[in-house]
């Protein structure tokens, strides 16, 4: 059993601690260190801009910083999901013998991502600004479309979670699923090269609809790569989708979190 009264704030210690922990275990004797948070994105930027720019025909422009302003947000919201997942099934002896609110473990994953996240993203921003790149004012929604990608990984998380306590398979079909969620979420590519309809409505627009990261992933764009801020209506409705995805995810979690320890 949980303690019922218990409020994550009060145990924000423990839940900042996990995190530090995760980080050290992460990291544990490794040269590089935090530099690792920089590398699967750099890897993937490379991959991706000889494919789309040596042997296919692409005239998209500074193609690196296309791909890497939105392989950074998607690293971190696949890494965070699979991650809040896994950490249950991973925790059992705790949540078997301690009482406490369940919610600390997943987001202590979330900060310890969370973390990893902001310093990759300011490491490369850093060093567009230094090369001339940079993408001045607009950098100031930053924070927020940060906190909405956040806010939605940690919904989606929290609910997966909870699945994944009575469906253990559920972590390796969302790892399937997430791969196929790569390539129908605008990271290679542009929305704006959608032009097909479905019955008259732009299939540009059902993509943004159907899929929120859609409407994220462009906004980081935006700001990182066009140096603009993010589009009003798209940070509104990525933004209402994400405090919704987040509070039903965590009413969900604590709703069946007294029998996580039967279950687990």
């Amino acid at each position: 059993m949980t303690l019922p009264n218990a409020s994550v704030w009060q145990y924000r210690a423990a839940v900042f601690n996990l995190a530090l922990l995760r980080l050290r275990v992460r990291y544990n004797n490794s040269a590089l260190g935090f530099l690792w948070s920089l590398g699967n994105p750099l890897f993937f930027m490379l991959v991706f801009t000889f494919v789309f720019t040596v042997l296919l025909n692409n005239d998209t422009p500074n193609y690196p910083v296309f791909v890497l302003s939105a392989t950074m947000p998607w690293n971190f919201f696949n890494t965070t999901v699979l991650g809040m997942m896994a950490i249950l099934p991973g925790e059992r002896e705790l949540i078997t013998k301690l009482s406490f609110p369940r919610e600390i473990l997943p987001f202590s994953v979330v900060i310890a991502d969370f973390i990893n996240f902001a310093i990759g993203i300011a490491a490369i921003n850093l060093i567009l600004i230094v090369i001339g790149q940079g993408a001045g004012l607009p950098l100031l929604a930053l924070p927020l479309v940060m906190l909405i990608l956040t806010l939605f990984a940690c919904g989606l998380g929290l609910l997966l979670a909870t699945i994944n306590i009575w469906l253990r398979d559920m972590q390796e079909v969302m790892g399937i699923l997430l791969f196929g969620w790569f390539f129908v979420t605008p990271i290679v590519y542009s929305l704006d090269v959608i032009t097909r309809d479905v019955n008259g409505v732009p299939l540009k627009a059902i993509i943004q609809v159907v899929n929120p990261m859609a409407g994220i992933i462009s906004m980081f764009r935006q700001v990182i790569y066009s140096h603009e801020f993010p589009d009003s209506t798209t940070l509104l409705i990525s933004g209402t989708i994400s405090v919704i995805l987040f509070a039903a995810g965590l009413f969900v979690f604590r709703r069946l979190s007294p029998r996580f320890a039967e279950e687990v």
